[in-house]
């Protein structure tokens, strides 16, 4: 252990000492989690050599170093003295473990990135196989070497094990062959009594393992084809999150003509999807969620894919969002349009936040289009209020009958190109003898420029243009909005000649000379005034 004679001493009235000793270690705790401040092993270690009160009673406290085993600060070669300080310092207390193999942390003190793997990798497993009844928490992220590979530590009781995510390399071991190997050597010997949250990449989960119906967490992937999934989750009641990605499609998923099993999981907050378009169709529809479960899906469609089952989809995604809307209230809507994917958010902040996200890559044709608009549009949605909605490319008639139904609206984050797109979509549905306004109370534009020109800013013609129609038809824009997001402050007020017939538009925006928000009203004559100062 370090020697102490360099801790400076600090008198008695130094405003530290009025701390008690509990106050102190809840603060050195909230200061020393790896998973959310990734310097916390650094910060800690510094909090220990500040004065001998703090430092006695840190090395008093072996939990702080047990939850401080992070891989990706102590792989240095000059610090393997320190890597077993930290083991010492741990006692007996459960171990949390971090190796994310972060590539964008500086390794320029080792000879090469292989070196490192190496070195850290050897001192991981001496660490998990002399520890593994002491493990809480393991999280590895790597796709550099093979830990998969070596189940033998994975197959060993973990009366600690709450929560494992381990991410690696593609195996080279057959799904079939995993099976047989956790048939005989099952994983966690079948004893994980505090099991909560489990991620296994590129590992067959066993369906008959006794932990499973205590999991809070599980990712499934694409070591299992459809069937094999729904059998998993049929002993995973408890569930509040699932993550399911990449199913297979050449596991058998067609070898028999028995119906799919109905999962039902009253318990779920958040079921996310990743992968293709079919086994997502006949995943979901065998899956039932309560009403405050959230939803993601994110799929892509493949040319050899039928219609049919994109369909069978989009269908499984409404009969979601439908049953949610009739009971809560959708308070604001995200559409984002390109030419190869169209994206729609909806989310609701009351009593909780929930949400449902679809996201389809690679749509071939406008029909499309048309059954997703379509497919969502809900009366219900007159009580949503914020719309982001940017689109790349002429909007399709379906996205006029989606947006009628958005009769409440106030605000629209967007971008000028998409104001045009709206303005053109609004032209023809006049021209074919439908002029209902679209977003008729829509008094607010968070207007995004992507790159803005900060010395020259302009409002440009589409924005300028639009509006002035709104104007024109009686629905008359109250605000434009330019100090959204990630938009930086402009280094001179932007020039906003192309508003001057707008008499009463209130611009705000920042400047990078001052703190706090400038609001401009067109046909004022007044000069900007600061309006907020936060």
């Amino acid at each position: 252990m370090s020697d102490l004679s360099g801790i400076p001493l600090h008198s008695a009235s130094d405003p530290f000492h009025s701390l008690n000793n509990d106050i102190l270690l809840h603060i050195f705790t909230l200061n020393g989690d790896m998973f959310l401040d990734t310097y916390a092993l650094h910060t800690t270690r510094i909090s220990s050599q500040v004065c001998r009160q703090w430092r006695d009673l840190m090395l008093n406290a072996p939990f702080l170093w047990a939850r401080l085993i992070d891989l990706d600060r102590i792989y240095n070669a000059w610090n393997r003295e320190w890597r077993n300080e930290l083991l010492l310092r741990s006692g007996a207390a459960p171990l949390w473990i971090r190796a994310e193999f972060n590539p964008y942390v500086k390794i320029s003190q080792v000879a090469s990135p292989t070196d490192r793997y190496d070195n850290i990798e050897h001192f991981l497993l001496k660490v998990l196989s002399g520890n593994w009844h002491r493990i809480q928490k393991l999280i590895i992220n790597s796709e550099c070497w093979s830990f998969p590979r070596n189940l033998d530590i994975l197959c060993s009781p973990a009366p600690q094990l709450e929560e494992i995510e381990i991410k690696v390399e593609e195996p080279t071991i057959h799904p079939y062959d995993l099976r047989l190997y956790d048939i005989e050597f099952p994983v966690f010997a079948n004893f994980a009594p505090f099991l909560r949250r489990l991620t296994l990449r590129n590992h067959v989960v066993n369906h008959r393992a006794p932990w499973l119906n205590q999991l809070y967490f599980l990712n499934i992937d694409a070591m299992h084809n459809v069937r094999d999934a729904l059998q998993v989750l049929s002993a995973a009641h408890n569930l509040r999150e699932l993550r399911i990605i990449s199913l297979s499609t050449s596991l058998g998923r067609k070898e028999t003509c028995t119906p799919l099993t109905n999962v039902s999981l009253p318990h779920l907050k958040l079921l996310e999807y990743y992968g293709g378009v079919e086994e997502g169709a006949e995943l979901l529809d065998q899956i039932e969620t309560p009403l405050d479960c959230s939803l993601a899906i994110r799929a892509w469609f493949s040319l050899d894919e039928e219609a049919a089952a994109f369909f069978a989809l989009v269908n499984v995604f409404a009969r979601q969002i439908q049953g949610h809307v009739r009971s809560r209230k959708i308070d604001s809507i995200c559409v984002k349009y390109l030419p190869n994917s169209i994206t729609i958010e909806l989310e609701t902040t009351f009593p909780v936040k929930y949400y449902f996200h679809l996201h389809i890559l690679r749509l071939p044709d406008t029909p499309v289009y048309d059954t997703i608009m379509n497919s969502i549009a809900f009366p219900e949605f007159s009580c949503a209020t914020i719309i982001r909605f940017v689109a790349v490319g002429p909007l399709h008639p379906c996205f006029g009958s989606f947006l009628n139904f958005l009769t409440s609206v106030h605000t629209i984050f967007t971008e000028s190109g998409t104001l045009q797109l709206i303005m053109d979509l609004q032209g023809n549905m006049i021209s074919t003898n439908n002029p209902r306004i679209l977003l008729p109370t829509l008094s607010i534009i968070d207007l995004h420029t992507v790159d803005p020109v900060l010395d020259d800013f302009s409002v440009d013609a589409p924005t300028a243009a639009f509006i002035l129609s709104r104007l024109r038809d009686g629905h008359p824009i109250a605000t434009l909005n330019l100090t959204v997001e990630d938009m930086a402050p402009f280094n001179a007020p932007p020039n906003l000649d192309a508003l001057a017939e707008v008499d009463g538009l209130k611009v705000t925006y920042k400047l990078s000379q001052a703190r706090g928000i400038f609001e401009y009203i067109c046909g004022s004559g007044d000069p900007a005034r600061l309006i907020d100062t936060v």
